[in-house]
């Protein structure tokens, strides 16, 4: 990140992002994301 985010509890330097394209036959495509900041859950 180019610049931390600094919440009440802790300051985010890095965070993990994962983009999701999903793409029907019917020609529908669904997107979706998931944002990680606490290590913990992202080792999993």
């Amino acid at each position: 990140m180019a610049r931390p985010l600094e919440t009440s509890a802790q300051t985010i330097d890095h965070a993990s992002l994962l983009l999701i394209d999903l793409n029907t036959n019917e020609g529908v495509t669904g997107r979706a994301y998931l944002f990680c900041y606490l290590q913990a859950a992202a080792a999993g």
